[in-house]
């Protein structure tokens, strides 16, 4: 008797798993589908496998670009190409990261001076 009670605690606990997996992502028909806030988080360019991710990010006047190196400990840096509507500049970074605050609308390229190729861009709104 004893190794059915212990099966029938076992089996509650298998069942009280399994309900506690059920999607619930998916808003029912009458809910609208909840919306992110993403677009006023400032975001984060991950310079990794010599490139930059996103390449292109679309922020406010007034926010921040964090660029965070991560490549293996590869050099990189972030400078700001010709014809953007301010200057900013990185130190060459193996890790870590790096901010810049943007306070002028407008469209910012930028480049890693040790990578040709390596390029991306801030659109400033």
């Amino acid at each position: 008797m004893r190794g059915l009670g212990s099966a029938t605690a076992i089996g509650l606990l298998l069942a009280s798993a399994v309900v506690g997996c059920a999607d619930t992502s998916k808003p029912d028909a009458g809910q609208a589908a909840p919306t992110s806030s993403a677009s006023n988080a400032d975001p984060t360019v991950v310079v990794s496998g010599m490139s930059f991710q996103p390449s292109t990010v679309t922020i406010r006047v007034g926010q921040a670009v964090t660029w965070k190196f991560d490549d293996r400990g590869i050099a990189h840096n972030v400078t700001s190409a010709a014809g953007a509507p301010a200057r900013f500049a990185s130190t060459i970074m193996t890790g870590g990261s790096y901010s810049h605050t943007f306070d002028q609308p407008g469209t910012y390229p930028y480049t890693c001076t040790l990578h040709a190729g390596m390029a991306g861009t801030v659109v400033v709104q």
